[in-house]
């Protein structure tokens, strides 16, 4: 069968898969370990819980300084060693997915979550700082494996009329996780008085729970088909996750991918940034991967407290707040997870980056006021606030890695994670250092410097980025470019398939 006529009959029958039990445990396997990126990502970053308390926690053979500006310290050195860890585990993905595979690195992924858990017990038995800092580099380096390899994963054994729910399904785990660590870290709903060591060591169990789970959930059949050539495999996986309907239109599809990129296979960091063909979509998605962070997400979260700070709300009431937040944010998600497939994802992109770009500019107004108009600028702040974190939610902080995954072919898709999730946690990185350095100098203006970067990338996705909903990796892959230019070359043919006219 030749790759046209191929094409032709993908495009002429377009499946509609049930959604077995099969593609949701494996689906809940890969989202267990979103959950536990989640739970330990907020306690890392969460300066308003227990965090600040685990050093002191640590320190009982020597005195700790308790001073604000030293624990202030303490919380910067560790949401650093956080993010070179990330840095660390994303460059990892590019050998362990394309070498052991998709499952693998995830099943790796919960041993690192394991063995950091093991350090954070470890630091509480010994009174040493040094093992809590370094569960932290741990944590990071799982983190910077998960948020690249699960939405790898789901991408590819989705059908594609259900690939943006279903990934949706792994971040709101992530957001879960989260609220979960919340609710859980304050001692008024457990009772317990143990520091953050305790709650951070529940994710080695969770991780267990996943592993085991790992063992019934079968290997990507695209890994399996195109990467591995190992058909029967590939047909016994796709098996497990769509039963017994159409497994032989989707092993042609898979057919056709293989040859779509049979001059692209094997594909390193080096080989995939000097391929011509690859390096707009890879362009795009490191661009969308740094606005994920660009947006200035974690600036946000910071003055979240400072704000709730100022409406006289007490330490336990601010926390309080920050729960209802998060609510409004799981709810929120909860909508884009029932219309990603139909609202698309360009324009769930354009409606979150220009809501970011122009309630960052409010937003800093409105702190800068804070002082002068006490009574009601906290609670016009905290309503920006929650639009801020809304929009990101339901464009520039999921909507990457999806992209990511659905503008590659499969040989090359590992690769482009690792370049893009390299560049999400160094931007992250950077982003930290530097608001660290300029926020206490210009104070909420540090917030204005995100907004070029949010307009700019507002404006490569209109112009650059590609629809996806909906579409086969091959579909994507041809179409990857300007969607004006596209139509502009769509009219062409048109044109040239008419007779001219005879004066």
């Amino acid at each position: 069968m030749s790759l046209e006529s191929s094409t032709d009959t993908m495009k002429s029958a377009k499946r509609k898969e049930k959604l077995t039990r099969g593609l949701l445990f494996a689906i809940s396997a890969a989202s267990l370990g979103s959950f536990q990126t989640g739970y330990a990502l907020w306690l890392v970053h969460n300066s308003s819980a227990v965090l600040l308390d685990f050093p002191n926690s640590t320190f009982e053979r020597t005195p700790t300084p308790t001073i604000p500006k030293y624990r202030q310290r303490l919380l910067k050195m560790s949401t650093m060693i956080y993010t070179i860890g990330g840095i660390l585990g994303a460059i990892l993905i590019g050998y362990l997915v394309d070498t052991w595979g998709r499952k693998r690195a995830l099943v790796v992924a919960n041993y690192v979550n394991i063995f950091a858990s093991f350090f954070v017990v470890l630091s509480r038995l010994t009174k040493e700082l040094k093992f809590a800092i370094f569960a932290r580099f741990v944590f990071g380096t799982s983190a910077g494996i998960t948020f690249c390899v699960v939405p790898l994963y789901i991408v590819e054994i989705s059908p594609p009329h259900k690939r943006g729910s279903l990934f949706m399904i792994s971040i709101l785990c992530l957001t879960f996780g989260a609220f979960i660590a919340q609710l859980i870290s304050f001692r008024e709903s457990l009772n317990i008085v143990t520091g953050a060591a305790f709650y951070m060591s529940l994710t080695g169990i969770v991780a267990i729970c996943n592993i085991i789970m790992w063992h019934y959930v079968p290997e990507s059949p695209r890994f399996l088909f195109i990467q591995q050539e190992d058909e029967s495999a590939a047909r016994e996986a796709l098996k497990k996750l769509r039963g017994e309907s159409n497994l032989e239109e989707e092993l042609e599809e898979m057919r056709v991918e293989s040859i779509c990129e049979r001059d692209k296979k094997h594909l390193n960091a080096v080989k995939l940034l000097s391929c011509r063909d690859l390096q707009k979509p890879l362009l795009s998605a490191v661009l969308l991967m740094m606005g994920n962070q660009l947006t200035g997400i974690n600036g946000v979260y910071v003055y979240a407290e400072r704000v709730y700070t100022n409406m006289r709300f007490e330490g336990r009431h601010i926390r309080f707040s920050l729960i209802v937040v998060n609510v409004i944010m799981h709810v929120a998600l909860i909508i884009m997870t029932n219309f990603i497939d139909y609202m698309g994802r360009r324009f769930l992109l354009l409606l979150g980056f220009m809501v970011c770009s122009i309630t960052c500019i409010i937003l800093a107004v409105t702190l800068e006021f804070q002082a002068q108009y006490m009574s009601v600028m906290p609670y016009f702040s905290s309503f920006v606030i929650i639009i801020f974190l809304i929009g990101h939610m339901i464009g520039p902080g999921p909507l990457p890695f999806l992209l990511t995954g659905e503008l590659f072919l499969q040989s090359s898709r590992g690769t482009a994670y690792m370049l893009s999730g390299f560049m999400n946690w160094l931007t992250r990185t950077l982003v930290s250092v530097i608001f660290i350095f300029l926020e206490p100098e210009i104070g909420p203006y540090s917030l204005v410097l995100f907004w070029p970067f949010c307009v700019g990338i507002f404006i490569y996705v209109f112009k650059k980025v590609p629809e996806t909903k909906g579409r086969t990796f091959v579909e994507i892959w041809k179409g990857t470019g300007s969607p004006k230019r596209m139509q502009k070359k769509s009219s062409r043919k048109k044109d040239k398939s008419q007779p001219k006219r005879v004066k």
